[in-house]
């Protein structure tokens, strides 16, 4: 093209050479000038040089951009290989015209250099391209940008943890992040739409199938801005999510081209939202029931109600009470419920014996006075007898709570849900304490009818009350209704010191000195602080309506001697019917000096609680290290303690080449065990100060321990010396549990016949002499080990440690104490322990 341009150049020249008339000089010498002025009146640059480089030509335009460009010479616009293109101006078969760029002072310039065969030069036609340059060096930058943006967003797309998809104008996906994938356990790219819908089964929480018409996508590619949507999917473990879908159209220049979904997981939130409207409904309705429970005054009619507000205020299927009896078949009967049962409850024949219908929810409750639950009626074995008539009905789960008076179950409701495993903690906690509320109003109740048969009795014989009256250590007052004395049993006038004719026809307050009724020149009930008085309040409650008080605890400042003494009073009040007015019969136990007691005895116990602390730390103290490595062997221990003080003792004693490890328990825990732990340590010290056979150490501190037993105490132990040297195990046991000695290959539990050490029973140990190989591991515990009861009350027993270490007998010692505490509080589903524990290994080190 270049060529054909430059021809076109020279075949215009000729052209307009051949219209020149050079017959008349000047005519030419004017047409060959206007010729001579193309380069010269060129904007651009243009220069010609001869072969060696000279220049022969260089219009105006090229110093003035020299000038701008504040440079002195031509030269400037050479290329760096000048000569090289210069050394083809006389050969015919190179290119003759060459393009190059050359940087001048930060502008750049593209020149077109034609090589003259002819005139043996070169000719520079020159255009500034800098604008041109810095456009194409702009457009790199933001080609560069661009593509380092899409990089940042593919990776923010892909690390985002919310699901992110992007759709086509036809709704189908186009792109999806990881997250999305992975919970739909599909990719939406490479699939179908209705393989997805099959897949997701998705739909409205309201039940309605989210279909293609009314999916936020589809809204969104209409143009809609779709926020805050709820659907519900099943992932391919069958578990429905919850998800929160927001859309928004693509839109470039008006024109929709698809659409960008994003969606959160919002499953646990709504568990948690579903978990706090269940907190709130037994909230509502422990607050419902404690209020009916002041009101009361049937028991029959209370306990209805309450199972009334169970099933109305949590929306649960059912709640039946049922009363324990103590006939032969220890039957659980029921006396009312609530809520749908259609004769359920007819078909029950529930005992709360420990025999097969007794390990029922209700009947477990009762036995042992502990919460239990049926989590799935369809799978538990024990609702097995029940559980036909259950499912008829719709249930699906139930729950007890026992009904406790000193300290025995009498009773027990139980609430019936239609869900499987639908209880949580909190909600337990508070139905836990409807049901403590419930207890106590029945026994309340029941007092009440005790107290109105006691009043009716009154009633009936005035003798009789007189002479209770009378008798009675209580200061007693026979109050009309202006609240003045007609008659006060002696009691009453030893608490007061005055005579009979003092206080006819005055009020009690005034009588009784209270401080306020001294400082009114009123009197009694006229002072501004006697209309708050809570004993004026009790007494005109029972007078108008008619309402006993029992043990209404309260305090008033009395003058006594020219001194004011504040005095605390348990006050009941009923009414008795006199033969022509109704009197109020005011009972004032003074138990002034017990509350002082108590707090007495608080102190006290906060001192007693401080000091356990301080003896637990220091039992903790002298318990030897979990971990002891010396001479090429291990010992790794553990103590866990049931509470500040164990019963527990172990105790590991280096002498000589020989290591003893004495392990102990004595009955029972808490304070006294532990001091008999004390006495047994300070003996051990004393005398094993040498080497000791375990035959001649046991009886030792049998005999000496024999001295601090009291009552029915007794202790277990079991004294091993290891011969290092050796390999030798000798021991000697006393009612202890057996321990394991076990390597890779084999385990063998050492169990004697022998008894515990007591003032009751006479004493047998029992033990003998055990090679070991040095490959022998020997595994020692107290019996609070098997002993651990299961969430069913069964104890694992002995059986599950031999199981436990041929399970593990490749497992390192530490790692072995570990996992048996961790698998121990699995099987309670506790933290803690009902009795204390310890553990030790003895072996090799590794």
């Amino acid at each position: 093209m270049k060529g054909k341009r430059q021809n076109n150049k020279f075949n215009g020249i000729k052209n307009t050479l051949k219209s020149i008339d050079f017959t008349d000089p000047e005519q030419t010498e004017r047409e060959i000038e206007h010729l001579a002025s193309f380069p010269r009146l060129n904007p651009n640059p243009v220069i010609e040089i001869d072969q060696s480089g000279a220049v022969l030509f260089a219009n105006d335009a090229t110093y003035k951009i020299l000038k701008q460009l504040s440079c002195d010479t031509v030269q400037a616009f050479f290329p760096p290989d000048i000569k090289e293109i210069l050394e083809n101006v006389n050969n015919d078969n190179e290119v003759r015209v060459f393009i190059r760029e050359v940087e001048i002072n930060g502008c750049v310039f593209e020149e077109s250099i034609q090589l003259l065969k002819e005139k043996c030069s070169a000719r520079f036609y020159i255009k500034d391209i800098t604008e041109r340059k810095l456009a194409e060096q702009e457009r790199e930058r933001l080609l560069l940008e661009l593509e380092q943006r899409a990089v940042e967003l593919n990776t923010v797309f892909r690390v985002l943890p919310y699901l992110v998809s992007v759709h086509g104008p036809d709704g189908r996906y186009l792109r999806v992040n990881p997250a999305l994938v992975k919970l739909f356990g599909i990719d939406p790219t490479e699939a179908a739409r209705e393989e997805i819908a099959r897949h997701l089964k998705a739909h409205f929480p309201d039940g309605r199938p989210l279909t293609p018409e009314n999916m936020p996508s589809s809204r969104a590619l209409n143009g809609e801005t779709v926020s805050n949507v709820e659907y519900i999917i099943t992932d391919k473990n069958g578990n429905e999510h919850t998800l929160l879908m927001n859309a928004l159209p693509i839109k470039i220049e008006g024109h929709i081209y698809g659409a960008v979904l994003a969606q959160v997981d919002i499953t646990e939130l709504k568990k948690k939202e579903i978990e706090l409207n269940k907190l709130n409904r037994a909230l509502r309705a422990l607050s419902r029931s404690s209020e009916l429970m002041i009101r009361a005054k049937d028991e029959a009619r209370y306990m209805k109600d309450v199972c009334r507000i169970v099933v109305a205020d949590c929306g649960y299927s059912m709640a039946w009470i049922g009363l324990a009896l103590y006939d032969e078949g220890k039957t659980i009967k029921p006396v009312c419920y609530s809520g749908f049962d259609r004769g359920y409850l007819d078909t029950l024949k529930l005992t709360w014996a420990d025999t097969k219908r007794g390990q029922g929810p209700t009947g477990t409750a009762v036995r042992t006075g502990k919460i239990s639950s049926c989590k799935n009626m369809l799978t538990d074995p024990n609702f097995s007898p029940w559980r036909k008539e259950a499912l008829k009905r719709g249930y699906a789960s139930s729950i007890a709570f026992p009904l406790m008076s000193e300290g025995r179950a009498f009773a027990a409701i139980t609430i019936y849900s239609r869900e499987p495993d639908p209880f949580f903690e909190d909600e337990i906690t508070l139905f836990s304490k409807l049901a403590d509320n419930l207890a106590y109003g029945i026994m309340a109740l029941r007092s009440r009818i005790t107290h109105a048969m006691l009043e009716k009795s009154l009633t009936d014989s005035h003798e009789e009350l007189n002479a209770m009256i009378e008798n009675m250590p209580l200061v007693m007052l026979l109050l009309d209704r202006d609240r003045k004395i007609r008659k006060m049993n002696s009691a009453a006038v030893d608490f007061i010191r005055s005579q009979d004719s003092e206080i006819e026809d005055r009020r009690a307050g005034n009588v009784m000195h209270c401080i306020n009724s001294i400082n009114s020149p009123q009197g009694c009930g006229l002072s501004p602080d006697c209309f708050n008085c809570a004993l004026r309040r009790i007494i005109t409650d029972t007078f108008e309506k008619g309402i006993s008080h029992k043990n209404v605890e309260m305090q008033f400042t009395r003058k006594q001697n020219d001194t004011l003494k504040k005095m605390t009073f348990l006050v009941s009040t009923t009414l008795i019917h006199s033969s022509n007015e109704i009197l109020c019969l005011v009972c004032f136990d003074d138990i002034t000096e017990r509350k002082e007691a108590e707090l007495k005895i608080l102190s006290f116990n906060d001192r007693i609680k401080s000091d356990l602390m301080f003896a637990g730390t220091l039992q903790h103290s002298i318990e030897p290290p979990e971990v002891i490595e010396e001479s090429g062997y291990a010992i790794y221990s553990k103590n866990i303690h049931c509470e500040e003080m164990a019963g527990d003792y172990l105790d590991i004693i280096r002498i000589d080449h020989f290591v003893y490890i004495i392990s102990a328990d004595v009955s029972g825990h808490g304070l006294i065990a532990s001091f008999f732990t004390f006495i047994m340590k300070a003996i051990i010290k004393t005398v094993l100060r040498r080497p000791i056979h375990p035959d001649q150490l046991m009886p030792i501190i049998s005999k000496e321990m024999k001295k601090y037993l009291v009552e029915d105490y007794f202790f277990t132990i079991n004294i091993m010396e290891i011969n290092i040297a050796d390999n030798l195990l000798t021991y000697s046991t006393a009612g202890h549990p057996p321990f394991i000695i076990f390597n890779e290959n084999e385990i063998k539990i050492f169990k004697e016949t022998s008894t515990f050490i007591s003032n009751l029973i006479p004493s047998r140990w029992a033990g003998e002499v055990v090679p070991l190989s040095p490959q022998d591991r020997i595994f020692i515990f107290t019996d609070g080990i098997f002993e651990v009861s299961c969430e069913n009350n069964k104890i694992l027993g002995i059986s599950y440690i031999e199981e436990f270490i041929k399970d593990n007998r490749n497992t390192p010692s530490p790692l072995i104490i570990n996992k048996l505490i961790q698998n121990l509080k699995t099987a309670r589903k506790k933290d803690t322990f009902d009795d204390d524990i310890s553990v030790c290994v003895f072996g090799k080190q590794n």
